[in-house]
């Protein structure tokens, strides 16, 4: 046989809140206290109500957090080029500064792809 556990005091008000609020007579409807547009259907208990609406506009839009990188400068996907040349002459590779000598040995190891030898998509023949 399993023992039986203590429910405490807190979670006993919390049950019969719940089981209270099913019911039609212990329940009440509220407007805003602020807009007095919007009710609200809240426990017997309850003495006011604040909308949602009000309360967003009470706490203002959210902060958003700083970049976590600042930005460079330089146009969008440099940092993807196995080449790329700023406009104060510095050459990068992969994001990455490198020097002069290393940057053409980078464009040495680029293959060159021929273009008679590049596969052409060829159209379906249709039917007359």
């Amino acid at each position: 046989m399993g023992r039986r556990k203590k429910v405490v005091a807190s979670e006993q008000t919390e049950t019969t809140l719940d089981t209270r609020m099913k019911t039609r007579s212990h329940r009440k409807e509220l407007e805003c206290r602020i807009c007095h547009f919007e009710s609200c259907i809240v426990a017997m208990d309850v003495g006011s109500v604040i909308c949602d609406y009000c309360v967003a506009l009470m706490a203002g839009p959210p902060e958003l957090p700083t970049q976590l990188r600042p930005k460079t400068g330089y146009p969008r996907g440099w940092h993807l080029k196995m080449i790329f040349i700023s406009e104060d002459g510095k050459y990068f590779s992969k994001g990455v500064e490198v020097t002069k000598e290393e940057a053409k040995h980078i464009k040495a190891e680029i293959p060159v792809i021929d273009p008679k030898r590049v596969k052409r998509a060829y159209k379906k023949r249709t039917t007359k």
